[in-house]
């Protein structure tokens, strides 16, 4: 079952159906961990990833199915990018992902999703960053999330058009 689990919930990230991707892969971890079957650690990293794309509060490192694996520096590792995402530390996730000693994001399969996460992560930092302002100038929000003012733009297009944000561009 597990490996069903395991290919409904990779199929499921590729259609960036992440919250489907979240519960296939969910599933396949409590398989995989309750048969003892090795790449239980591989899922929770999958997990934990899926459950950042879709914006989980639900903290899947912290199940106890998961606890066993939290000395893994693969873990550790996917923990703290969590926990930065949380706090929408733009800072500290660039340099988790920077950081060459993280395998896990050599992972072709796992890097593949990377470009959808720093999306989210930028689009939160964004949506904190202008909250308190009436205005704010492009380049000053460029230089906070370390990003071209085109992007800026574009991320602030999307977050007025999905108002979650009060606001136009000059």
């Amino acid at each position: 079952m597990g490996i069903i689990k395991e290919c409904g919930g990779k199929m499921y990230l590729s259609e960036k159906k992440w919250d489907l991707a979240l519960d296939e892969l969910f599933e396949c971890f409590k398989n995989y961990q309750e048969s003892g079957n090795i790449k239980a650690k591989d899922i929770l990293v999958y997990v934990i990833l899926a459950s950042m794309l879709c914006q989980s509060s639900i903290n899947h490192a912290e199940t106890r199915e998961a606890k066993v694996y939290k000395e893994d520096k693969t873990i550790i590792a996917i923990n703290s990018l969590r926990s930065a995402y949380e706090k929408n530390e733009i800072v500290k996730i660039q340099a988790i992902l920077g950081n060459k000693q993280n395998k896990i994001f050599n992972d072709p399969e796992f890097s593949q999703y990377l470009d959808d996460l720093l999306r989210n992560i930028r689009l939160n930092v964004l949506e904190v960053k202008v909250l308190p302002y009436t205005s704010v100038k492009i380049s000053f929000l460029a230089k906070e999330v370390n990003i071209t003012e085109n992007e800026i733009r574009q991320l602030l297009s999307e977050l007025i058009l999905e108002k979650k944000i009060d606001g136009f561009i000059d």
